[in-house]
């Protein structure tokens, strides 16, 4: 807060809050002896729209002289006066010129102090990370605490939806260079590409504004990348007699790879009813864990067979089921082999009464050799 003083009286001026196109300043006035009636000359560029505690009593281009009221005219010896006002203008800078008259003298400070500069800077979050924090940066530590007015903007990000609004202030404390707006993230159970919502710095105490916007970016770790729906499947066959061609339904895989582990899903749609059960085997190295909508049979030397569960045994003609299971390391070479379901281009497992039986060479290995003897 700068201060300009007479020999006979001192004026502080705070600039309490701007923006572009306009101030809130305070003045006080402390006179050194005791005294009835006083003027205070500054000079600014622009219009006071809103004056309080004082009067307008002359205004010559960009001067103006204010005076006291009828209220607040006697000032005691060490006491003081208020007044202030609302400005509207290009500048936000406010010089003064005379107290009661008295030209500011030598030594006084007549420019103000120039106040550091206030940023906003972009952040990116996961929506599972639960918040998403914008962090404010002064241009120059304040000797005073600078308080910043913010509010968030929906962008492709819907508010109450994907983030919870707010309109609020955050303080850098006196000293400090920086603090951070904190953003609370909605998560849900719905994949999403990467969405945005804007924080809009509104006002600043202490502090001009110099960047007033930055986006926040929500991304989602269980968003499935566009995949190939069945990127191993093999060209079309044309009805030749070995042509591994297992009915006329469909499949499709989807895929959501985070890098250390995945979630993999197979939909499929028998063209034809199935009842009495289901064998499906895949192609996957990864460690495999919390399968739904079916059951393990077995998993070795890279092949998982999953086999219906009890409750889906049977599917009707055209209707899809989702089977799928979540892997921890690699999903590289991720692929259905073959499957006991009716579907297009998709061969058909061994023929084994016994889809389990890891060794089917013997049907009967437990039949002791034949005894020519009796």
């Amino acid at each position: 807060m700068p201060t300009f003083t007479t020999d006979s009286a001192a004026l502080d001026v705070d600039i309490r809050n701007s923006w572009s196109g306009g101030l809130v300043a305070d003045f006080t006035l402390t006179p050194q002896q005791a005294v009835t009636g006083w003027t205070v000359e500054f000079e600014y560029d622009g219009d006071i729209v809103d004056l309080w505690n004082a009067r307008v009593v002359s205004q010559v281009g960009n001067r103006y002289v204010v005076e006291n009221l009828g209220y607040n005219s006697t000032i005691g010896a060490g006491g003081t006066a208020g007044f202030g006002f609302v400005g509207n203008g290009p500048s936000n800078e406010i010089t003064p010129v005379a107290i009661n008259g008295d030209a500011i003298g030598d030594g006084a400070n007549p420019d103000p102090v120039p106040l550091p500069t206030v940023s906003v800077f972009d952040a990116t979050a996961t929506e599972e990370d639960g918040t998403l924090s914008f962090q404010l940066t002064l241009s120059a530590p304040s000797n005073t605490d600078v308080v910043v007015s913010y509010q968030t903007i929906a962008g492709s990000a819907n508010a109450g939806a994907d983030f919870s609004p707010a309109q609020a202030q955050v303080t850098i404390p006196a000293g400090q260079l920086s603090a951070n707006v904190t953003i609370a993230l909605i998560d849900d159970a719905d994949p999403e590409s990467a969405e945005t919502f804007q924080v809009e710095l509104t006002g600043a105490v202490g502090a001009e504004i110099a960047d007033a916007t930055a986006t926040g970016e929500i991304t989602d770790s269980d968003m499935a990348a566009p995949v190939d729906p069945d990127p191993m499947d093999p060209p079309a066959d044309d009805g030749g007699a070995d042509s591994g061609a297992n009915g006329g339904g469909s499949y499709e895989l989807s895929l959501d790879d985070w890098g250390s582990g995945f979630v993999a899903r197979f939909n499929f749609t028998p063209d034809t009813a199935v009842s009495g059960g289901w064998v499906a085997r895949i192609a996957t190295t990864a460690n495999v864990t919390n399968v739904w909508n079916g059951d393990i049979v077995s998993h070795e030397n890279g092949v998982l067979t999953i086999q219906n569960a009890s409750w889906n045994g049977s599917i009707a003609a055209g209707q899809t089921i989702e089977v799928g299971f979540q892997g921890s390391g690699s999903s590289t070479g991720l692929a259905l082999i073959d499957t006991t379901l009716p579907i297009s281009g998709v061969a058909s497992p061994p023929v084994d009464p016994d889809p389990v039986d890891p060794d089917p060479i013997d049907p009967d290995p437990v039949d002791p050799p034949a005894d020519g003897g009796n």
